[in-house]
Order: structure tokens, then sequence, then C-alpha cells
């Protein structure tokens, strides 16, 4: 909605027809350099989702015959890597946790949800308990709250149970499971961020948390297809944006390389190396 409203202020009085390639180049480039409402200067992915509301716009519109071309097909979109390489180290989590438990108790279930399912931000807002089976100890993700619109199911370990569980409490007789949090989207995410940044660490956010999920899951030689379904993703390539090399994975990886080349060098015959 935001969106639309930023295109209908721009192309006021427009027809379809009227709409041309450089004018949507010139909307582009107003956007970037314009400011926001905090004084900032205008992210490109911004941008970029803007222009993507209108191309939109001008599909539906040849879809239905009210123009024969989209002319944002013409105009190129802001190259944005917004790739989050941060994941948490276990050391890292060991000592952030009590911290959240000391500043607001639930975000430390909140984080442990999120640690132990790679669930999202707004999959977790929206969660109510009749999704929760504790029994069968399967979380349910109904396709309706997810970003794609793929529901998925996801077993819960211990420490997903426990948060769950203390979440359940907070919320009493209320059906969504952050009943208790009383944040809203924007809220749960700022207080986060806070309690992250006086840990002292730093690019933390609740999404850290998916990309710890991830690349733990990698870690511990989960295959990628098993990946791609736990976080609920269409493809495998998705999926690679989340999982990354830690420093720890890196050092063993050499260090395997290393004993793997001794290894070599001691099963060789003698003569052989002399000749060699």
């Amino acid at each position: 909605m935001r969106y639309c409203e930023v295109i209908c202020a721009f192309f006021k009085g427009k027809t379809f027809g009227d709409i041309t390639p450089m004018l949507v180049e010139h909307f582009k480039k107003q956007r970037r350099e314009g400011l926001t409402r905090r004084g900032t200067k205008r992210n490109m992915a911004t941008v970029n989702r803007e222009l993507a509301q209108l191309s939109k716009i001008f599909s539906l519109a040849v879809d239905n015959d009210y123009c024969q071309l989209n002319p944002c097909r013409k105009v190129r979109r802001y190259r944005v890597d917004n790739r989050r390489e941060r994941v948490l180290t276990s050391k890292e989590e060991t000592e952030f946790l009590p911290v959240l438990a000391g500043v607001d108790a639930p975000l430390r279930a909140v984080a442990l949800l999120a640690l132990n399912t790679g669930i999202r931000r707004g999959e977790m807002m929206e969660l109510c308990w009749a999704d929760v089976d504790f029994e069968g100890r399967m979380l349910h993700i109904p396709r309706a709250i997810t970003k794609n619109g793929r529901g998925r199911s996801l077993p819960l370990n211990d420490a997903a149970c426990a948060a769950l569980a203390e979440l359940k409490q907070s919320a009493g007789i209320e059906a969504r499971v952050l009943a208790g949090v009383r944040y809203c989207k924007a809220t749960l995410s700022q207080k986060f961020g806070a309690a992250a940044t006086a840990a002292g660490l730093a690019d933390v956010t609740l999404h850290t948390l998916r990309h710890t999920f991830a690349t733990r899951l990698k870690d511990a030689g989960v295959d990628p297809f098993t990946v791609r379904d736990l976080l609920g993703h269409a493809t495998i390539e998705m999926t690679n944006h989340y999982t990354h090399a830690t420093p720890d994975t890196m050092r063993r990886g050499v260090e395997t390389l290393a004993g793997a080349a001794r290894e070599s060098a001691r099963i060789v015959p003698v003569r052989r190396r002399e000749v060699a």
C-alpha cells in the first residue's frame, strides 16, 4: 500500500499511455536521490521494490487490455546485494541468551524458537496455538501466514518445545503464540536489536537467527533439500543465500586438507618419494 501511494503521487494525472520508460527512469532517479521521512538517503532496495510494484500494475493493465506495453521492462533495477552473512557462534549464543532473559524474558523464548526452527518473524507473529502439536512435537505453519504461500511442518527439538512451553505460559488463554510478548512486528525487531547491541553483538537481528539455523544444519551434514524444506524455500538457490561458511567450518576444512596431505605422504613408499 505504501508503494502504491508513492506511485500514485508521482504519476498523478497520467494515463498508462503517458508513462514511458524515460518517465519511469525519472521516477527511479527522483526516488533514489530523495530523502526518507527520517532525513536519510533512500535505499536502492526500496526503490527496486517500488519499481517492482509499478511493473506489476502495468502487467495487470496489459493483461486487461488497458495498454499494450510495460515500460518498466526497459528500466534496469539497481544492483543490490541484500544477503546477510552474519550468524551467531555458539559462544555468542551462550553469552547472549542470559542477556535476553535479563532485558525482556519473552525475547529469550522467541530467540530459542527461531534458532531451533528457522521460523520467519512474520510467521511467528501470526502463529496460533492450534498450529502447535506438543504431543507429536511438530509445528505446522499454515500457507496463509508464509511469505511465499507454501505451508510446512517442522519437527520440534527439546529446545524448541521448551521455548514454546514458556511462550504458552505467558500467552495464557490467547490464541496467538506470541500473545504474551505483546509487541508488534517492528517493536519486536527493535527490542531484539537493542538487546543485541547491549550485549556487544554487531549486526545481529532476528533474521540472523534464521541464517544461523540454516548454517548449523549445513555444518551438521543435513542435505540441502532438507534445509530448503525446513526453511520453506521454493528453490535450493534461495537456501544457498542462508547457509554460510563460518570461520570454524573453514578452519576445519583446511585442517582436513592438511591432514589428508600428511596421510598421503605417510602411505607413499619411501623409494617412490625419492624418485619423485
